[in-house]
């Protein structure tokens, strides 16, 4: 669980990283479609892992909200798959659009989608810790 968390914690400093990198700042000040959701639900995610993983002390008589909570991520993490692949479509589609600008907005919607990724993955971690513990 620790090294999942670390993971997770590493997705979403890469975020960060890459828009710096990027200078992400210095192309139009709307988000690409799709990442002010993206965020939000990472964040959403995130918000549900903390909770869930605090029950966790007390998981024998917390087994079901913790599992909630653990399908509240998994649930964002789909929905997050669909608005990665309609963003990222999105991209592709805008003739306007340079490729290096392309290219950055692409990888930063990936980036927030990875992060999403290692949030899912924490939460079936949890719930296999459950599992075998109860």
């Amino acid at each position: 669980l620790a090294h999942a968390l670390d993971d997770l914690c590493d997705t979403v400093e890469q975020i960060a990283i890459d828009s710096y990198i990027c200078k992400a700042e210095a192309f139009d000040p709307v988000c690409p479609f799709g990442m002010k959701e993206l965020v939000s639900l990472l964040e959403q995610g995130t918000l549900c892992l903390t909770s869930g993983i605090e029950l966790m002390r007390s998981y024998g008589r917390e087994r079901a909200r913790i599992n909630r909570f653990c399908v509240e991520v998994q649930n964002c993490e789909s929905e997050a798959d669909d608005v990665y692949i309609a963003a990222v479509r999105t991209l592709y589609e805008n003739e306007r659009m340079c490729d290096r600008e392309l290219r950055i907005k692409h990888k930063l919607l990936e980036a927030v989608e990875n992060a999403m990724d290692a949030a899912e993955n924490v939460a079936e971690m949890v719930e296999g810790i459950i599992a075998e513990n109860v």
